[in-house]
């Protein structure tokens, strides 16, 4: 590879254009390949970049220096080097340079931008098409940046250069070529985009732009840019739309947000929020103002030039008109027509092949402009949204979507409801009931289980825009799509449509099935359901009854009590039959079980079905199912119960089959066909599953213990974890356990005789709270799993009343001769702790156990730190001058004190310990032996 480089360093050497080339090719091969280059881009930069060469060997290099990583002395070569083809004589060279702008450090761009200024002016006015695309496209990518921003707000004289810029750049939108045009296009509206994004983030509270200058001078560009745009719109109008069909795209965005801002007077916003009263000539510039008249001519020729466009085959640029359009629609002079022919035109993407990625996209353009429709239209497509809504992935989009559906129905059904207080024609469709029309909606409100989220979200959402409805009018004057229809309504209906608690009542009314929902342990919907039923409650005040006229209700009011009563009625009497079943009778039962993992059904039949009838919920009613066991496998039973409330009942007009003539045959078979009882429609109940312990599927396996260890290490599959749990060390509960003699520290285990395993040997060390039990077992199919416990005490700082609280850890280590036995224990190592321990001990990961042993060993030497502060320091050794003048002192007798140490009489204690319980343990064998 060595060699391979010094070629491809020598034909860069070269003055070979076509060897250098290649050499650049080659290159970029190996850069691809994840070959380090570090060593050819240093020749690129000093050969090629640094010196004069072909337009494309120039290209090359950038590409292949855009690969790696560039000291400070090569930065410093690729900025001499762009500097230099700035007055070379082949524009394309330039070209080459300049579009590498845009990937040069922050910290030097700067420096070199400010340079080259008069340079980068004469390269946006050339003659060249190349260079000027170039310089358009780079400068329109670094302009809008925040970096650059900054550096304009400490350098006036950049600042005004970088202003210069954007009208030159504003004048390529005109540009003769369709390449400059386009990018020129792209420039603004990557301007316009940007600054809409920044100054939103600005005011959520964000530290996106690093001050309020920053945002004047953002704010400096957009009104000049809007003033160009709008001045002109007509010959960029006729510009756009000789562009190609796939460039025109680049050029609906910053036309269409140029004349709304100026359409919607907030350019004369900006104009403040810039605080510059020069433009960019140095002249005196005044308010921008134009009149109504010239706003709204100049709205409909933009809106005249892109209509035709919504019918193009090309999906994305149909998105594109149609969402600028809708935009479009809601200035001032603005005519419903613009939106209907905009989401019309987006609804027919949904089902475009091409576009199927974007569905979101659309759901969302279409439900947020839906309060720019008039009201028959938004009625008809509520439904279709909510089947389109169904449909998407994301819970966002849909909680998105939804909130701006049911909010904007919401509003329609006020409207609807004050234009018939008002003696005007009602309108259908309007009420809150027609969200639910749908089949699929319907049954889905209706099912007591689905495994669909989108009804909980529909009924959250319904409530949430209930409670929207009912805070005050906004104040502010604003666009958005929520004052603007709220403000609206207040405006076109008067304050008596605001009475919100008339459509709340609606909502509570259709959303009442959601009190039964079995929504896997999510209550959401629910809790937001029962406020906003309480809510209505306590405005109401139903605890007295339902007013009467004469205590002052108005007709309205007592209605609306009425309707209040019945739902708290229903509502009971719903909640009395999926949540309590006490003092009932069930006419029919059916039971439907089903098997996961190693069961399987005799007969070999999916499920077994089991049909009870005329139960009474106080007696307890017994049916079974037997099944296989085909290995030893984690498995469960699930069960679904169905339960018939209207079982049993006939329909009207049933007659017994004997009071018809044998002559009258079909009379009488469809007689027979009615007279048989109805079913109705079951309540669904799904059980949790029983799942079945693995202990179950395991048989006791006796065998000595010169046997078991003589097994143990063949066994070929190991696994090991830990537990713990805690038990009583002292006190009254610890000598109760003595009396009886039962070990306390063995409390956590104390069901291990009652389960499918056999004891092997056992040796416990009462003194120190320790013990090791081995245990032995078989799987149904001949498997052996072998199981060692070591148990070791741990006194614990929490004492309560006396009784010390000590907590005992485990180590588990289980041998088996087949790893799939192993497999199935790891899968879930606290159920199988629960499944032979009777929930007794707690799993331990290993981070926890390490955690705690590092506890142990901080306190420890903590505790040895304070004892050996506590000792007196050592006298130091006298002098042997002085112990010749000290008289011999006799041998004193043996001292009681102890010299050894902590550790030495710890040591010394637990082997006195080991030798008691061994004297123990002989003394009870020579007892049971006599």
């Amino acid at each position: 590879m060595d060699a391979v480089f010094a070629q491809i360093q020598a034909d860069l050497r070269s003055n070979d254009g076509l060897r250098q080339a290649g050499a650049l090719l080659q290159a970029l091969q190996h850069s691809a390949a994840g070959r380090d280059i570090s060593a050819v881009s240093k020749c690129a930069c000093d050969e090629i970049i640094a010196s004069p060469a072909s337009a494309v060997c120039k290209k090359l290099a950038f590409d292949l220096i855009r690969c790696t990583r560039l000291t400070n002395d090569q930065w410093e070569t690729v900025c001499r080097g762009i500097k230099n083809d700035f007055d070379f004589p082949d524009p394309d060279v330039t070209a080459a340079g300049v579009s590498f702008l845009s990937a040069i450090p922050s910290h030097r761009l700067g420096r070199l931008i400010t340079d080259c200024s008069k340079e980068i002016s004469s390269c946006l006015v050339s003659e060249s098409d190349n260079l000027r695309y170039a310089i358009t496209e780079t400068l329109g990518c670094i302009l809008a940046r925040d970096d650059l921003v900054f550096f304009c707000e400490n350098n006036v004289n950049l600042l005004d250069r970088v202003s210069l810029w954007w009208k030159q750049i504003g004048d390529n939108m005109l540009a003769s070529a369709d390449a400059v045009a386009k990018v020129a296009f792209e420039a603004v509206g990557r301007l316009f985009q940007e600054f809409s994004s920044k100054r939103m983030s600005r005011l959520a509270g964000d530290k996106l732009v690093p001050s309020e200058n920053s945002l004047a001078i953002r704010s400096n560009w957009v009104v000049a840019m809007a003033n160009f745009v709008w001045n002109k719109r007509n010959l960029l109008l006729y510009r756009a739309m000789v562009l190609p069909i796939e460039s025109f795209r680049a050029a609906v965005f910053p036309l269409v947000y140029a004349v709304k801002t100026v359409a919607s007077g907030v350019v004369q916003d900006l104009q403040k929020l810039s605080g510059n009263s020069r433009g960019n000539d140095g002249s005196p510039r005044g308010p921008l103002e134009f009149g109504n008249a010239e706003k709204i001519v100049g709205v409909s020729d933009v809106v005249s030039h892109l209509v035709p466009f919504l019918s193009s085959l090309d999906p994305a640029l149909v998105f594109e008109v149609a969402i600028n359009l809708l935009s479009l629609a809601d200035v001032p002079g603005g005519k419903p027509e613009w939106a209907m022919g905009s989401i019309t035109a987006i609804l027919t993407l949904w089902d475009r092949q091409e576009f199927s990625a974007a569905r979101e996209s659309i759901v969302r353009a279409v439900a947020t402009n839906l309060q720019l429709l008039d009201i028959h239209t938004q009625v008809s497509l509520f439904k279709r949204l909510l089947l389109m809504v169904r449909n998407l992935r994301a819970e966002s989009d849909r909680m998105h979507a939804l909130a701006c559906i049911c909010r904007t129905a919401l509003c329609v059904d006020l409207f609807a409801k004050e234009s018939v207080r008002r003696g005007q024609k009602p309108h259908s469709g309007t009420d809150i009931a027609s969200l639910f029309e749908d089949p699929r909606i319907k049954e889905d409100l209706n099912s007591v289980t689905s495994n669909s989220l989108f009804r909980e979200e529909l009924v959250a959402s319904l409530v949430e825009s209930c409670f929207q409805l009912s805070l005050p009018l906004p104040s502010q004057k604003s666009s958005g799509t929520e004052s603007r229809v709220i403000g609206a309504l207040a405006y076109g209906t008067g304050y008596g449509a605001m009475n919100w608690t008339e459509s709340a009542l609606e909502v509570v009314e259709v959303c009442r099935p959601c009190v039964i929902w079995d929504c896997e342990g999510r209550t959401y919907a629910m809790d937001c359901y029962l406020k906003l039923l309480v809510r209505l409650c306590h405005i109401y005040d139903t605890r007295g009854g339902v007013k009467k006229v004469k205590d002052g209700a108005s007709q309205d009011q007592i209605l609306n009590e009425t309707r209040l009563h019945g739902l708290q009625k229903q509502l009971i009497k719903d909640l009395s039959q999926v949540l309590n079943l006490t003092e009932q009778e069930l006419n029919r039962v059916d039971i439907r079980v089903g098997l996961t993992g190693a069961l399987h059904f005799m007969d070999g039949s999916p499920q077994a079905f089991r049909q009870l009838h005329h139960l009474v919920s106080q007696e307890p009613a017994l049916t079974s199912v037997t099944v296989g066991v085909s290995g030893f496998e984690r498995c469960a039973l699930w069960v679904q119960v169905l339960y018939y409330p209207f079982y049993g009942m006939s329909v009207a007009g049933d007659v017994d089959d004997g009071e018809f003539l044998e002559e009258d045959s079909t009379h009488t078979m469809r007689h027979r066909r009615t007279s048989k009882p109805e079913f109705g429609e079951p309540v669904v109940l799904r059980c949790q599953p029983y799942k079945i312990p693995l202990t179950e599927l395991l048989l006791p396996h006796k065998c000595s213990p010169v046997e078991y260890f003589r097994i143990w290490p063949s066994l070929p599959a190991v696994l090991e974890f830990t537990g713990a749990y805690t038990y009583e060390g002292s006190g009254f509960k610890a000598t109760a356990a003595l009396e009886s003699e039962a070990p306390p520290f063995l409390s956590g285990l104390k069901s291990l005789p009652s389960k499918p395993f056999h004891q092997v040997c056992s040796h416990i060390l009462r003194t120190v709270a320790g013990f090791q039990l081995c245990y032995s077992s078989r799987t149904w199919y001949g498997g052996f799993l072998g199981m060692m416990i070591f148990g070791a005490s741990e006194v614990s700082r929490n004492v309560d009343l006396g009784d010390e609280t000590t907590t005992m850890m485990c180590k588990f280590v289980l041998r088996a001769s087949d790893a799939s036995i192993l497999n199935e224990i790891s899968a879930d190592l606290q159920e199988w702790l629960d499944d032979f321990t009777d929930e007794g001990v707690e799993y331990m990961p290993e981070e926890e156990v390490k955690a705690a042993a590092v506890e142990r060993l901080r306190r420890s030497m903590e505790q040895i730190a304070i004892l050996k502060a506590a000792q007196p320091p050592p006298q130091p050794p006298k002098e042997e001058e002085d112990n010749n003048l000290i008289p011999e002192e006799k041998p004193k007798e043996p001292s009681t004190l102890t010299t050894l140490t902590a550790e030495e009489a710890e040591h010394r204690a637990l082997q006195v310990a080991i030798l008691q319980e061994w004297q123990m343990f002989r003394t009870e064998q020579t007892t049971k032996v006599n």
